[in-house]
C-alpha cells in the first residue's frame, strides 16, 4: 500500500479531499511533438474534426470520451497516445471510422495476425 498526499489548490483555494476520493491524472502530449504529428498527418491545429463512427454499434464508449467537434490540436494533445505502437485492436477500431474501401482493407490487414507476425505496421 502506498500513501499519496495531494496539495490541491484552484484559484488560491484548497480543494478538500478524503480517503476514498478519486483523482484522475490526464496526461497531455508535448505541444511541439503534437505540432510535428499534425504536420505529418496533414491537419492544421485549429481544424475542427467531427468525430463519429462510420458504422455505429450499440453503446459505443468512444462517443462519450472524445468531444465532437474537436480541434485537431486537442485531439492529438489530450486524447491520442501519439507515441504508442498500435495494437491490433486499434486498427479494428479505426475500421469503424473508415468509409474508404482501400484504407479499410489496409486497416483490416494491419489488424491481422499476419501483420503482427511480420511486424508490418507501415501505414502509407
Amino acid at each position: 500500500m502506498r500513501e499519496l498526499e495531494l496539495d490541491i489548490t484552484v484559484g488560491g483555494e484548497d480543494i478538500p479531499y478524503q480517503a476514498g476520493d478519486v483523482a484522475a491524472i490526464m496526461p497531455k502530449n508535448d505541444p511541439q511533438e503534437v505540432a510535428t504529428f499534425l504536420e505529418i498527418v496533414g491537419y492544421a491545429p485549429d481544424a475542427f474534426l467531427d468525430i463519429s463512427l462510420a458504422r455505429p454499434t450499440a453503446d459505443e464508449p468512444l462517443q462519450r470520451d472524445i468531444p465532437s467537434p474537436c480541434s485537431a490540436q486537442a485531439l492529438a494533445e489530450e486524447h491520442l497516445d501519439i507515441h504508442a505502437v498500435p495494437k491490433r485492436s486499434f486498427f479494428e477500431l479505426m475500421m469503424q471510422f473508415c468509409d474508404d474501401e482501400d484504407t479499410r482493407d489496409r486497416l483490416e490487414y494491419l489488424s491481422s495476425a499476419e501483420a503482427s507476425e511480420n511486424n508490418d505496421f507501415q501505414v502509407t
